[in-house]
């Protein structure tokens, strides 16, 4: 199967001060940018996740991404934290990782690594260390408990990772988000384009 998708120079909007601009890359890798900080997010441009064929493109080539002022990787599945684009992207930022998974990334090029336990925080943001995943419904769930302004959904769609179909996700979560009434808060993104809030 061809891969779709095809990845164009993306063209970042200037952020103004309070401000988020969120570009989805594909899966759950995410650039996120403010006025005055660019944070990376699970970054994977591999086409392969050992024997996992990618099936969408990144949004965009790596050498697009803008100066990164760290990375974070939420957990250490393979398909999250992939040590070749890591290497690609450590540029002598820090990282920020869940606790015990700090030996993956040392020797990546990374200035400093913090590994962080539940419900711990370090300056740079507010990572979980959370290591499960969420389906469509307890998304909304929680979006609803956090009462939070917009639901951006991930990890769907770039890996066949389990037996539904690829358009399963979003479309659970959009049915879960009109039965709560809320459907207008969710921003189902495309790889590559850049959406500011």
């Amino acid at each position: 199967m061809k891969r779709s998708g095809g990845p164009a120079a993306p063209q970042f909007p200037k952020i103004r001060e309070g401000e988020i601009c969120i570009t989805w890359i594909g899966h759950a890798s995410f650039l996120i940018q403010t006025h005055e900080v660019n944070i990376l997010i699970d970054p994977i441009w591999s086409k392969w996740l050992k024997v996992i064929k990618r099936l969408k493109q990144p949004g965009f080539e790596i050498h697009h991404l803008p100066s990164i002022d760290f990375v974070l990787v939420t957990h250490a599945h393979f398909d999250h934290l992939d040590r070749r684009t890591l290497r690609r992207v450590a540029a002598d930022q820090p990282i920020v990782v869940p606790m015990g998974v700090g030996n993956l990334v040392h020797d990546l090029g990374f200035r400093i690594v913090h590994e962080l336990d539940y419900w711990q925080t370090v300056e740079l943001g507010p990572p979980t260390g959370r290591e499960v995943h969420m389906n469509p419904e307890e998304a909304v769930k929680a979006f609803l408990e956090l009462r939070a302004d917009t639901l951006i959904p991930m990890h769907y769609g770039t890996f066949r990772l389990g037996f539904e179909p690829l358009h399963e996700p979003p479309q659970r979560l959009l049915t879960a988000a009109r039965a709560h009434g809320i459907d207008e808060k969710i921003l189902v993104m495309t790889e590559g384009k850049p959406v500011v809030l």
